[in-house]
């Protein structure tokens, strides 16, 4: 377990750099690193390699949908999750599976 838990810091790190090297503000990072940990938690006993957009749909309704978080709370966390698939596994999710919610406008 204890190595388990070093491989998700590397990966975690590891995004944490591409961020930067992209030039992410420190608030980007530091959002993104506390979305990342709260799924990792959520999945504490799974091969995270092996999720699919069901198991990440899963997560999403029960942790951000069910809970009535704003929409902008939903997009820092999906954004975060698929970033953190992109850099640490070369993979790509569905859009139309998980996308973005509509922000609302103020008038």
């Amino acid at each position: 377990m204890k190595n388990y838990k070093f491989k998700r810091n590397q990966q975690i790190q590891k995004m944490i750099d591409t961020l930067k090297l992209g030039g992410r503000s420190n608030k980007t990072i530091c959002n993104y690193v506390h979305a990342i940990n709260r799924f990792l938690n959520y999945f504490h006993n799974h091969d995270i390699s092996l999720l699919d957009e069901t198991d990440i749909v899963q997560y999403m309704k029960h942790n951000y949908l069910d809970k009535n978080c704003s929409s902008s709370t939903y997009n820092i966390n999906i954004s975060a999750i698929k970033y953190f698939y992109s850099v640490n596994f070369n993979k790509e999710f569905n859009n139309k599976l998980l996308p973005h919610a509509k922000l609302k406008k103020n008038s």
